[in-house]
């Protein structure tokens, strides 16, 4: 799935590289997108300040989440599909029920836009990256703030989380960095030629990808922070990189108006 400047959710066949349906509603940029952990929902946030939620078989729009006071820049579920993070350009993070539709709970705590939200595969433990150049840890349950995390000098752009646990932080200093949970750098990982703007770790947590302002996405070995291999052919920004579950695939995409499947 992409969202793009168009307004439009775009969903896409792996196999065949063919869009097969366009989901529209939103009334400004789409920001970010994520599937439900069964795939059957698809959840996308907007600069237009509506978070909505979409069957993928039919393309309806189920819900709409709005009690935004700024764009959406970021969404993540939590493994169980109930709940669902999303983080804003107002400085918070708003966690919802997503039978309901209803706010459960605004996190605050950053000076800055939240740019990116991951959440652990037990669903205890939330992790935010933010213009204000910090990384912060949640308690999903709770709400409790648990830690704090310097690092970046800058905008933290991108964050996720392993499956044991790890974290990965990528910022507007061009590094990429792997933390664990209790909040300690393990490295940090250079050879972007400009800001890293989206990270991603693959299935079972070995490998790691990056994507960067300087048109490459970067493999990395997570235990050693070996660089493994360099893929280049957009010609612009690259502005996000997923896998799959499978591990097999990474899709990214571009200021170039692409999307590409890596194998």
């Amino acid at each position: 799935a992409s969202g793009g400047n168009d307004h439009t959710v775009k969903l896409w066949a792996i196999s065949t590289g063919k869009c097969f349906s366009t989901l529209q509603g939103h009334s400004s940029w789409v920001w970010s997108v994520a599937f439900s952990p069964n795939g059957k929902t698809l959840v996308s946030g907007s600069i237009d300040q509506t978070v909505k939620l979409w069957d993928i078989n039919t393309g309806q729009c189920l819900k709409t989440l709005g009690e935004n006071n700024h764009g959406v820049l970021c969404v993540a579920f939590s493994p169980n599909g109930q709940t669902l993070a999303s983080g804003s350009g107002d400085k918070t993070i708003k966690l919802w029920n997503l039978q309901t539709g209803k706010l459960l709970r605004t996190l605050s705590g950053h000076s800055g836009p939240v740019w990116s939200v991951a959440i652990s595969s037990d669903g205890q433990t939330l992790v935010s990256g933010s213009e204000d150049g910090s990384i912060k840890i949640w308690n999903l349950q709770t709400g409790e703030l648990r830690r704090i995390l310097s690092g970046h000098s800058g905008r933290v752009f991108s964050v996720a989380l392993s499956p044991d646990g790890q974290i990965v932080t990528g910022g507007i200093d061009k590094t990429i960095k792997i933390w664990n949970l209790h909040g300690e750098l393990i490295r940090t990982l250079e050879g972007h030629s400009a800001r890293v703007v989206s990270v991603a770790f693959s299935s079972d947590g070995k490998t790691l990808a990056s994507a960067s302002l300087d048109k490459t996405v970067k493999i990395w070995a997570v235990q050693t922070g070996k660089l493994l291999r360099n893929l280049s052919g957009h010609s612009d920004w690259v502005l996000s990189v997923t896998s799959s579950p499978s591990g097999q695939t990474l899709v990214t995409s571009s200021k170039d108006k692409t999307i590409k499947i890596w194998q």
